[in-house]
């Protein structure tokens, strides 16, 4: 599921959690972990995550503030995600994710919330190498491609999936026009641990390869 995809893999890896910081560490009480704009510094080698469109597991609040959902033990993700969209009161906590719409209209929705405001920012200061894995970088996210232009020349892997030569080469143009100033690195997706084959699932009656799990 692409919104725990994160913490499953950091949990899996070597890496310890306690060295992963999602920015959602003040507890309100036993169900909620919410997010303070005036408490975001974290200490040297730690790695930081952040959902720059939200995910399901992220929730507004009905006093504005973004918190993470701390199921019970068993509880999946969809089960309190339908725990919350077949509740009575209107007034409660609302998923918080940004998944439709034009590259505008995201940012809007980006701009009204202080944690997505705060994650864009952090990738819009980042001048870091950086590594993308698993994004088109297309139209309706023009404003993810702003933030990655913002550090100018740096070193950039892009993960792709493979294909004949001549649509290898039209999708390495397309990131080059996207990103003109990067220094630009293209990698098989297949070769990365989360594009191992064995992390694929069949799409129902079929014998092919699906997306990953």
């Amino acid at each position: 599921n692409y919104d725990l995809l994160i913490y499953w893999s950091i949990v899996c890896g070597e890496q310890k959690p306690h060295d992963v910081k999602d920015y959602f560490w003040t507890r309100r009480d036993e169900r909620w972990l919410s997010f303070n704009l005036f408490d975001t510094d974290t200490p040297g080698g730690v790695t930081r995550v952040l959902y720059l469109h939200g995910g399901l597991h992220i929730y507004r609040l009905p006093d504005g503030v973004t918190a993470k959902y701390v199921p019970d033990m068993g509880e999946s993700l969809l089960d309190s995600f339908q725990r919350f969209m077949h509740c009575d009161d209107l007034a409660g906590p609302l998923p918080l994710i940004v998944t439709e719409g034009t590259s505008a209209d995201k940012r809007r929705e980006i701009q009204s919330d202080p944690y997505l405001s705060f994650a864009y920012q952090q990738l819009r200061t980042y001048n870091g190498p950086i590594v993308i894995f698993g994004h088109r970088l297309g139209g309706a996210d023009d404003h993810i491609v702003e933030a990655l232009r913002s550090a100018g020349r740096r070193p950039v892997a892009i993960s792709l999936r493979r294909g004949s030569e001549k649509e290898m080469m039209q999708r390495q143009a397309r990131y080059c026009e996207k990103l003109p100033e990067a220094c630009l690195y293209f990698f098989d997706a297949a070769s990365h641990p989360l594009g191992s084959e064995s992390l694929k699932v069949l799409p129902p009656d079929s014998e092919e390869p699906g997306f990953p799990a």
